[in-house]
């Protein structure tokens, strides 16, 4: 095996890894649903470029969080959208930019709920 096809394993496994950790939950309520990131303790989300869920029917719901780092670069638990209908579930493509606390890197991510 070369050592570039063992470093896109690496790569491949770690996203994975990352990706599983996230945790997305929908709290209905009245008209409308809460939909909150769980973010594990490793990542930062970029708060210059906010999540965004593209619903099926073609609209965008931004991400926001009340908190927001000291030097206002990443969001703080907990970010949240709302969705203009009740549902305890949601479907959709979230995007987002994603910083690996380690690697000091961001990264855009596209996950299929």
């Amino acid at each position: 095996m070369t050592w570039w096809r063992l470093g896109l394993l690496v790569v491949v496994v770690t996203g994975c890894r990352h990706e599983a950790a996230f945790q997305v939950r929908v709290d209905p309520g009245g008209s409308e649903s809460l939909v909150t990131l769980i973010v594990p303790p490793s990542l930062r989300v970029n708060a210059r470029v906010p999540p965004g869920l593209e619903l099926p029917d073609g609209r965008v719901l931004r991400f926001r969080a009340d908190r927001l780092s000291a030097d206002s670069a990443y969001l703080l638990a907990p970010i949240s959208a709302v969705v203009p209908f009740k549902t305890d579930t949601v479907h959709g493509t979230l995007r987002m930019s994603v910083c690996d606390t380690v690697a000091q890197v961001c990264r855009p991510w596209v996950i299929a709920l």
